[in-house]
């Protein structure tokens, strides 16, 4: 478990409300860069709402930012619009092989 706000850096509480669950790779992770997290507002109810079903609970969201407030993780991608039928991805530029 991580401090939201480290106890030791920044006077954080050791309570639920100032906690975040990592896996211990991450965790040492956040702390070797120093890293700043901000829990994302929430929607109705003081819960997170999904993006794409308004109104459905989902899982909180947070931003890890370096020292110089530069976002270290970024939001989900949205989904792609689907292809007209027939229509092939781009060509992708050929990579000699390392032999």
């Amino acid at each position: 478990m991580h401090h939201i706000a480290w106890w030791h850096r920044d006077g954080g509480r050791s309570d639920l409300a100032n906690a975040l669950l990592l896996c211990d790779f991450h965790h040492h992770e956040v702390h070797r860069l120093d890293l700043t997290v901000v829990r994302e507002p929430v929607g109705r109810q003081g819960r997170a709402e999904s993006a794409e079903r308004p109104g459905t609970p989902t899982r909180a969201r947070y931003t890890f930012s370096d020292r110089t407030g530069r976002p270290r993780n970024s939001p989900p991608r949205p989904p792609r619009p689907p292809r007209p039928p027939g229509q092939l991805d781009p060509p992708r530029p050929s990579v000699p092989l390392r032999e």
